[in-house]
């Protein structure tokens, strides 16, 4: 039957029919249930028996491809259970419209309710505003009530009087007002340098100092705290900031800061300084100033007036009487490293390391030692000198070498 055409099985088929319905006399066959019944079991395991044939020979072809027979059908098993996850679980409901136009009232509630927010947020700020253009105007008016005398113009043509002599600045009635403005004569004094200041750029001529003009005006008050309280803001107004994006970023840049520390430390430098040459001059008899002006003798003068405390003793000399180590800190305390250099060289022979030390730390622009002979100092400083009973050598070195200050034992030592 293998080799039979299908054509040629169709062709028996057709004539086998013509031949039933013919009307030949063929035998008839009368089948019951139990009969069909059995047919159809027997047809069926023919059925099942050409199945298992067909899946075995499935399997061993998918074998031979190398594929494995249980795991596609759990797969398959699985993409049949994931088909099911998608289909509704519930059926879907009507629209809810009692919801809906409950939602719809809400949102329309909030609506109202986030734009009357908005409008007294705008309204609050807006009076907030005028509050403080108000308090503007009124501070602007008090400001011009002062300056304006009682004919309403500015008058800066009275000079200062005699009384600005006064050693001391204390507001109280004896001190004369000028009848044609409430404020007084340190007032105007202050004023006068800014009216020079405002027609000078209205003139668009050269800007001068503010700080330095204000500077001069503390000077007639004759008081010594006045002035040095406006020296220090004309050093500190010197400062040279760098340019930025804003005027915050330009104050805190790197090198704006490490301006404002050396300007502060110059004036510090400049202070001490004057503070010393105040103290000299103000006892020359028991000061002894002489011989070639210069740091050096100044300091020695210094510490002939204001002697230093010998209870703990000093290390490796003294110059005309004053210890090393204190004439070259003071030297150093005013800002004049050249000379504390100088008094160096003058000892070498007894201080040589530090000698070197000291003339590298000067010749750098940073005032720094390099690693390795700052290492150098802070051990020599380790094993002797923060034991040392010089309270002048201690703080050379804390400064040269940035030992830790707090590595020594200050107690009962002098302050500068």
């Amino acid at each position: 039957m293998a080799g039979v055409p299908f054509d040629d099985i169709l062709q028996q088929a057709e004539q086998l029919n013509t031949g039933l319905d013919g009307g030949a006399d063929l035998p008839r066959v009368q089948r019951n249930i139990q009969q069909l019944l059995d047919a159809g079991q027997r047809l069926k395991l023919k059925t099942s028996a050409a199945q298992d044939n067909a899946q075995i020979n499935a399997a061993l072809l998918l074998s031979s491809k190398g594929q494995d027979i249980p795991k596609i059908s759990d797969r398959l098993k699985t993409l049949t259970s994931t088909s099911q996850t998608f289909e509704p679980l519930d059926a879907v409901g009507d629209t809810d419209i009692e919801g809906f136009l409950r939602n719809e009232r809400e949102n329309a509630i909030l609506a109202v309710v986030e734009e009357q927010k908005q409008r007294t947020f705008a309204k609050v700020e807006k009076r907030h505003w005028q509050t403080r253009l108000n308090e503007w105007d009124n501070e602007k008016q008090q400001l011009l009530n002062k300056l304006l005398g009682t004919d309403g113009s500015l008058n800066f043509s009275r000079e200062i009087s005699a009384q600005m002599s006064t050693t001391v600045y204390k507001p109280s009635p004896s001190v004369i007002v000028n009848p044609r403005s409430t404020m007084d004569q340190w007032e105007l004094s202050y004023g006068r340098q800014v009216h020079i200041y405002n027609d000078r750029i209205l003139e668009g001529g050269i800007r001068l100092d503010l700080a330095d003009l204000c500077k001069s005006a503390s000077e007639k008050i004759k008081d010594v705290n006045i002035t040095s309280l406006w020296k220090m803001v004309k050093c500190i107004t010197e400062v040279q900031i760098t340019m930025g994006s804003s005027l915050i970023s330009r104050r805190t840049t790197k090198t704006t800061l490490q301006n404002l520390v050396s300007q502060s430390l110059t004036y510090l430098e400049k202070a001490y300084l004057e503070y010393m040459q105040n103290c000299v001059y103000a006892r020359p008899h028991v000061a002894q100033l002489g011989g070639a002006p210069g740091t050096i003798n100044l300091v020695k003068s210094f510490l002939r007036v204001q002697p230093a405390n010998t209870v703990q003793g000093y290390e490796d000399g003294d110059i005309d009487g004053a210890p090393l180590w204190a004439v070259i800190f003071y030297c150093m305390r005013c800002g004049d490293f050249d000379a504390a250099v100088e008094v160096v060289k003058h000892h070498e022979h007894i201080i040589p390391e530090f000698s070197a030390w000291i003339q590298e730390y000067v010749r750098d622009g940073a005032k720094r030692l390099s690693s390795g002979s700052e290492n150098k100092m802070k051990i020599q400083y380790r094993r002797s000198v923060r034991s040392s009973p010089d309270p002048y050598k201690t703080a050379v070195y804390c400064i040269i070498g940035r030992c830790d200050v707090n590595d020594a034992s200050w107690g009962g030592r002098t302050k500068s």
